[in-house]
């Protein structure tokens, strides 16, 4: 297999959060990665594949990728649009290419490198920010979920940082309240008004 050189198209697949593969050991990741590739060069071995799976067999006439796209819509078509549900079909669409069946039509080059480099770099950026966006979204109605609870009109205050600066004065005292004694400038100052001085 060569080496192409250009930009990698940014991905981030769920297996990379959690699941087996992710809490496998090093020697274990070694391991599956030797047995996919060997997985892979025993299929490239098979002689006359046509023969070993005639199934894989495109009918007479017809090349192997219409073969395989016409597959692809004849079970699309069965699962989802006999039952009323189609989904948009969005395609990348030479000139020399036929845009009826194509409900949102990308013009494009298809066999240009630089083409598709545009095309695959801006279609998995979008699938990403989707997601992130998505996750977003989740997360907001979780927490919005979450304080489905509280009272109503209720707001909460964190007062950690006040009563702590109160314990450091040595005025903040919890427990039930106790009667303060009035000191003796309290007592002199005239009364008025401020609730704050002792009656």
């Amino acid at each position: 297999m060569d080496r192409v050189d250009g930009r990698v198209p940014l991905d981030n697949p769920p297996y990379v959060f959690g699941g087996w593969l992710l809490e496998a050991t090093p020697a274990e990741r070694a391991e599956l990665e030797r047995a996919s590739v060997k997985i892979l060069a025993d299929l490239h071995a098979i002689e006359a594949p046509a023969d070993a799976f005639p199934a894989l067999r495109p009918p007479a006439g017809t090349g192997a990728l219409r073969w395989h796209v016409d597959q692809q819509h004849a079970y699309y078509r069965w699962a989802l649009v006999d039952d009323g549900l189609r989904i948009p079909i969005i395609g990348l669409v030479d000139t020399n290419c036929d845009p009826t069946p194509v409900d949102f039509v990308i013009p494009g080059n298809d066999d240009a490198l630089r083409a598709i480099r545009l095309f695959t770099s801006k279609i998995s950026d979008a699938v990403l920010a989707g997601r992130q966006s998505y996750e977003q979204t989740q997360l907001a109605e979780q927490k919005t979920a979450e304080g489905a609870g509280a009272e109503e009109g209720v707001e909460y205050v964190d007062t950690s940082a006040y009563e702590q600066y109160e314990k450091q004065e040595g005025e903040f005292v919890e427990g039930e309240p106790t009667e303060v004694v009035p000191t003796e400038e309290a007592a002199a100052a005239p009364a008025g008004d401020d609730e704050s001085v002792p009656q």
